[in-house]
């Protein structure tokens, strides 16, 4: 038994969805569609990332073009402000038992301290090592 007619599909479009068409390369990822080169899709403008828009076009209506996810994604009023913590460690000049700075040559060592105001390192280190060791510990 053959067809004479192809059954058309309608999609019935949700209130505030608008239709556009993807340009370039590449593909669009919505939770329940991967938009290809030119394909024509239905999306709620507010719910589609501000990245894709400059890889999209808004074309007039199309009813055969597929539907994107009718539920609208939850909106984020702004970005939480980063605190500023403060650094847990320091570095300080390595002092002997007697309360004297320890020197090598003419320069002086330093020890990295935390919270606890015990050093991390073993042996005081020279000034650069002591930075480098408390930037990468900071970081």
């Amino acid at each position: 038994m053959a067809k004479d007619k192809k059954s058309k599909v309608t999609n019935i479009i949700p209130e505030g969805m608008k239709c556009y068409q993807k340009i370039g390369g590449g593909s669009l990822r919505f939770p329940n569609r991967i938009i290809k080169s030119g394909q024509k899709f239905w999306v709620y403008p507010e719910s589609m990332p501000s990245i894709f828009k400059s890889r999209v076009n808004e074309i007039p209506d199309d009813f055969g073009a597929v539907v994107v996810n009718g539920i609208e994604r939850p909106r984020f009023e702004g970005k939480k402000a980063l605190e500023n913590v403060p650094d847990k460690f320091e570095m300080v000049k390595a002092l002997d038992e007697d309360g004297t700075v320890i020197k090598k040559g003419n320069s002086n060592l330093y020890n990295v301290v935390g919270a606890d105001e015990k050093p991390l390192n073993a042996k005081p280190l020279r000034k650069g090592k002591a930075e480098e060791l408390l930037e990468s510990l900071n970081a």
